[in-house]
């Protein structure tokens, strides 16, 4: 471009709206000038230098304006080098996945580890997701999404065969079911476990066969390949071989990315009597650690027991330290057999620090009255308000809220957000909202579970910003699967919620 051209386009560009005045009338003032003269070429070059600089600051200004009232879409963090969020309409990163379902499956400290193939499959009218997977030397975990929830048969082969373990379930956020092996998959010629999942067979109700509840019959087939994640093998001091007249020969007793875990085989008693009371991992307090999972086996006769018996690690630095009771007497290793460095916490209880994201406690409460129904029950009186008040977007004013909320102990996020390119927000008033809900990840919310559209009435937009909700929101993978929300909330702008 020859400085004319550049001179042009940058008229062009100041001409738009909303930029700051002191800026615009300087910019304006230089254009007038007439044209350099002398060297040409040499000003052109000068010249498109300062355009692509002003015109930058010009653009960074306006996003800015734009769409810095927005944090529900993104939630903030603090500065420095946070986990990066994936892209939206994605499940890539661990950080999506939620909190709840990351704790009860003993992940939290592995989060690194946990893969999230994100895989749909729907039989029989039903929607079933893996969500997320993990293997190591201790056992297997999956995470399914799944609504109604129920209590599926689930099967696991590898390029070996059949996993005949047994299994544990524990439920995570609304909808998500964690299942639990106590046997490890077996790795490939490759050096990775090719796990073949399938489900089948959803109980809602209590487990057990059919007439226990109501079942829904279907096939839904999976296949993931997951690195199995290495354990670092534990000495105990003194080395156990006998508790009384118990002898007990330690096979495994290392530390996992999740689990300390503990395989031996226990010979002599009744297998009746080779219980989890006989096991314990404590802290540098003395204090029980929690059992992540157990298995009790007789092995050769009933005089001979395989033990296999797993802790969730905890999440500070501690000395652990194993006893165990049997034959009339007590094993305890030594206080400084081994100490575990502590994992890395991704509670949304625990407040944001540098380079962690925003949690919700790092929002001010404020009272809430809303009340769920359908697939999730409940009422909440409290929020953590994440985004509240009024903003110019780039087409017109919207007004935006979204709080961050508990029910039953797990996280939510919940959001409303008017369409400025279907209705420009005008002050208090009712207006057609977009709604999303979603459960909370160690970066903020995950990918919304629940999208729908609600009748959004603000009564003040002054101060304390309040109204009322009344909405119908749909499960993204099953448009018949839907929570309601209805009430009263409220929320006072502020520095990180957006425009106050």
């Amino acid at each position: 471009m020859n400085e004319t051209e550049i001179r042009e386009r940058l008229r062009d560009a100041v001409g738009e709206a909303h930029y700051p005045s002191a800026l615009k009338s300087k910019v304006e003032s230089r254009l007038r000038d007439p044209a350099s003269p002398g060297h040409p070429r040499l000003v052109g070059l000068i010249a498109a230098a300062l355009a692509v600089i002003i015109v930058g600051s010009l653009v960074f200004i306006r996003l800015q304006s734009s769409t810095g009232f927005l944090p529900a879409a993104h939630p903030q963090t603090r500065p420095s080098s946070a986990p990066t969020v994936p892209p939206s309409g994605t499940l890539q990163s661990i950080g999506r996945l939620p909190v709840e379902d990351l704790a009860v499956a003993n992940l939290s400290q592995a989060a690194d580890a946990v893969s999230t193939p994100d895989l749909l499959q729907t039989s029989s009218g039903r929607a079933v997701r893996l969500v997320g997977a993990y293997a190591d030397t201790a056992g297997i975990v999956l995470i399914l999404r799944s609504l109604p929830a129920g209590h599926p048969m689930v099967q696991i082969s590898d390029d070996s065969g059949q996993i005949n373990s047994g299994y544990g379930e524990a439920n995570g956020v609304i909808g998500d079911l964690v299942v639990s092996y106590m046997q490890p998959p077996r790795a490939g010629a490759d050096g990775v476990a090719h796990l073949g999942v399938t489900v089948s067979n959803f109980v809602q109700g209590p487990p057990g066969p059919p007439a226990v509840g109501s079942a829904n019959s279907g096939v839904w087939s999976f296949s993931v390949s997951l690195k199995i994640q290495p354990a670092t093998p534990l000495t105990l001091s003194p080395t156990l071989t006998s508790v009384g007249s118990w002898k007990v020969t330690v096979e495994k007793f290392e530390l996992t990315p999740s689990v300390v875990h503990l395989r031996a085989v226990v010979d002599g008693p009744s297998s009746i009597d080779v219980n989890q009371n006989a096991f314990a991992l404590l802290d540098d307090a003395g204090n029980p650690i929690n059992v992540a999972g157990a298995s009790f086996v007789p092995k050769g006769g009933q005089k001979s027991t395989q033990v296999d018996m797993s802790w969730g690690r905890v999440l500070r630095a501690t000395t652990y330290r194993l006893q165990v009771k049997g034959g009339g007497s007590t094993y305890t290793s030594g206080p400084a057999s081994f100490a575990a460095p502590p994992a890395p916490a991704s509670s949304p209880s625990a407040k944001g620090g540098k380079g962690q994201a925003l949690t919700p406690l790092d929002f001010p409460a404020a009272a809430e009255s809303l009340n769920f129904g359908d697939a999730m029950s409940g009422h909440i009186s409290t929020g953590r308000p994440q985004s509240c008040g009024a903003g110019s977007g780039g087409s017109g004013q919207l007004f935006s809220f979204a709080t961050y909320f508990q029910i039953n102990q797990v996280w939510y996020w919940l959001s409303f957000s008017t369409d400025p390119t279907i209705q420009q927000y005008h002050g208090p008033g009712t207006y057609s909202v977009k709604a999303s809900l979603a459960p909370v990840s160690p970066l903020g919310p995950t990918e919304p579970t629940f999208v729908g559209s609600a009748l959004l009435v603000i009564t003040s937009d002054s101060g304390l910003h309040e109204g009322n909700v009344n909405g119908t929101l749909h499960w993204t993978d099953d448009q018949k699967q839907t929570v309601t929300v209805s009430g009263k909330w409220t929320c006072m702008p502020g520095r990180e919620l957006g425009p106050a």
